[in-house]
């Protein structure tokens, strides 16, 4: 049996935002967590900050830090891969759930009465299902998420709502954390993450170019043989993606009345 610890972060805020990512990255073994954090100081201390928040990093009009001001896109992205080298190198698996703002609006509103009108909300539950299918079958899951007082408790009610239907995730899913990013390595690597997909999908759903091109496609990579990594993937929820989900959203409401947790997993790819 093995300890599986995910650390869960969102990127975005629907109300002013054009696309809402949850990001979360795991370690099947705690002992690489350990390792981690121990990399994570170093380079943070080599950049002097005290913490990094990725959409902080990568605003070009400012130094990094007093340390190292890196004020140039190549400059910025050079001082800022070796942090995501460092997730690579210690987590097991990069996942994230992009959704469009505008086309989730979209949706029937009885699916947003069920969901609600925040994406984030559905982000976060098919984050969960993809991690109960991805992660070891003996594996025990531990979830980590930042500590926001408008979204811990609507969090924990879907967590408590996954492990009432869902009997692998009663039996697997053993305890919800949540805790301030800047006291939390593991968390600010997953906001990490999460800052640069929702670069990567407002370039993918608005065709709006970024400077951070490369530095996301670090997280892609194929893994290398000192690397833990073994999987980086994303479920972009485009508008194609959200019409299917609204249109199958439909159809199971007429056959069964009511929806539950495993129609939205199957029909988000």
């Amino acid at each position: 049996m093995v300890t599986v610890s995910t650390f869960m972060d969102e990127s975005g805020k629907f109300q002013d935002s054009e696309v809402v990512v949850y990001g979360f990255v795991v370690a099947l073994n705690l002992s690489h967590v350990g390792d981690f954090v121990n990399d994570w100081a170093y380079l943070l201390h080599q950049n002097g900050i005290q913490f990094l928040e990725m959409k902080e990093a990568l605003k070009l009009h400012r130094p990094l830090s007093e340390k190292v001001s890196a004020m140039g896109v190549e400059d910025r992205i050079a001082a800022l891969k070796p942090f995501v080298l460092c997730i690579r190198r210690h987590f097991h698996m990069i996942s994230r759930v992009a959704i469009d703002v505008k086309e989730y609006k979209k949706l029937p509103e009885q699916y947003r009465e069920m969901w609600g009108n925040d994406p984030g909300y559905t982000a976060f539950a098919r984050s969960i299902l993809e991690i109960l299918s991805d992660c070891p079958k003996d594996g025990i899951i531990n979830l980590y998420c930042d500590d926001e007082e408008e979204k811990a408790w609507p969090f924990y009610q879907l967590y408590r709502k996954i492990k009432i239907q869902y009997q692998d995730a009663r039996e697997r899913m053993k305890g919800i954390t949540f805790a301030d990013d800047r006291l939390s390595f593991a968390l600010q690597a997953s906001d990490s993450i999460a800052s640069l997909i929702r670069l990567e999908a407002r370039l993918r759903f608005r065709n709006q170019a970024y400077d951070f091109k490369l530095l996301y496609d670090e997280i892609e990579k194929q893994p290398q043989p000192w690397e833990k990594i073994i999987k980086a993937g994303v479920a972009w929820c485009d508008k194609d993606q959200l019409s299917k989900l609204g249109e199958h959203y439909r159809e199971a409401k007429l056959d069964h009345k009511t929806v539950l947790l495993s129609d939205l997993s199957r029909y988000v790819e």
